[in-house]
């Protein structure tokens, strides 16, 4: 199998998970996966990204809709202001995409602490949060 390497700040062994999780994830074209480091799980958008501070670390952000103002902004209140929390047993946090003005969860690991098998149920459950995000009730 061909290994793709396009972003320059992954190590090799960030590659390597990130082609086991896509072999995990049953992904028809790995090396697409591999090259834009972007998947959709239930039709949500889910990107990798390498973290410059750590080689062997990826951050995954997936985007879980748009923000409605103002009728979202006490619930993103609640839920950004557990952040730090969230940072420091490492649960997703929830962030606002200024430009978008979308809602995106974020979720940061270390490669060579999580198996990719381990990781694609978790993947799901991010996902599913995602989805409960857009389909939430509008007041």
């Amino acid at each position: 199998m061909n290994r793709v390497r396009t972003n320059p700040e992954a190590s090799a062994s960030t590659t390597r998970w990130l082609e086991q999780l896509a072999i995990s994830l049953a992904l028809p074209d790995v090396a697409g996966f591999l090259q834009t480091q972007t998947l959709r799980v239930r039709g949500v958008e889910c990107r990798f990204l390498a973290q410059p501070s750590n080689a062997d670390a990826l951050s995954i952000l997936l985007d879980a809709g748009p923000l409605h103002w103002p009728r979202d902004a006490d619930l993103l209140a609640c839920v950004s202001a557990r952040n730090f929390d969230n940072f420091l047993m490492g649960a997703p946090q929830f962030l606002r995409n200024p430009q978008s003005q979308r809602l995106v969860i974020a979720q940061n690991l270390v490669c060579t602490r999580t198996r990719p098998q381990a990781f694609a149920p978790i993947l799901e459950s991010l996902a599913l949060q995602a989805l409960a995000w857009q389909h939430k009730e509008r007041p």
